[in-house]
């Protein structure tokens, strides 16, 4: 188990796959219908993902309101390889797309939400 594991682990309860903290998310770019989201893990800022970690989810919700918690979002995807990118159809084109990401480890347990990062979709 190198160091950086050990430091992760020291903040859960200390299994040894457990799913890593400190998560966010960026747009890479933002285009006509489309955004590109790029994750990293904030304890290296290495795009990388951490040691153990399957992917990351990926979660939206389209349109206002804000979501005040993660049960107003929709599933996109996990992904394995940063950037991931989202394509929308012109019904969208105006709307504010929120994001919220996690990662998932090799067990399937989910870390803890991301802070939400929102961008307008592009007409």
């Amino acid at each position: 188990m190198d160091r950086q594991w050990k430091q992760r682990a020291k903040r859960g309860n200390g299994r040894k796959n457990e799913c890593p903290v400190g998560m966010s998310g960026s747009f890479q770019g933002v285009e006509r219908l489309r955004h590109t989201i790029q994750f990293v893990d904030e304890l290296t800022s290495s795009h990388a993902k951490p040691d153990g970690v399957v992917g990351c989810e990926v979660w939206v919700k389209v349109g206002d309101p804000a979501p005040a918690d993660a049960s107003a979002l929709k599933y996109l995807a996990t992904d394995t390889l940063t950037p991931y990118t989202v394509d929308y159809d012109g019904a969208d084109a105006g709307k504010i797309a929120y994001y919220m990401l996690r990662w998932v480890n090799t067990r399937g347990e989910q870390g803890p939400w991301s802070q939400t990062v929102s961008a307008t979709i592009g007409a």
